[in-house]
């Protein structure tokens, strides 16, 4: 009987500590121009936008907002604690071979998923 307790015990105590870990939402942005070509320094702000319909509402939730810049490879990492769509607006300045500057543009909505690593690829685009 003492052994049964001790292995109930036991098998609770490690339930505890490992089966409620749960890897944050993991999502990769990768900011590409119309050749697909990586675009270094974009830059990225995801924030939370209200759903104010009859059919769907919802609220946003404190400090979900996030900033970040792609690296050599066009790619940012973002995480969360829980599930949740944010918007991405992504912005970036192209100089293309003739020296010309271009300012490009672009929105998305990114979705995070606890215990998951989505990967998107976002293209820019020149600003009118």
């Amino acid at each position: 009987m003492k052994n049964l307790v001790l292995f109930a015990s036991i098998f609770s105590l490690l339930c505890t500590s490992s089966c409620n870990d749960v890897d944050p939402a993991t999502v990769v942005l990768t900011v590409v121009d119309q050749d697909q070509n990586p675009l270094q320094g974009a830059m990225i702000e995801l924030d939370c936008v209200t759903a104010d319909t009859n059919t769907n509402s919802s609220e946003c939730k404190d400090s979900v907002a996030q900033q970040g810049i792609t690296n050599a490879l066009g790619e940012a990492t973002f995480t969360s604690d829980f599930d949740q769509v944010l918007k991405a607006e992504i912005a970036a300045v192209a100089t293309d071979t003739a020296g010309m500057i271009d300012s490009l543009k672009n929105d998305a909505f990114i979705e995070f998923k606890v215990d998951e690593v989505k990967e998107y690829t976002i293209t820019l685009y020149p600003t009118p």
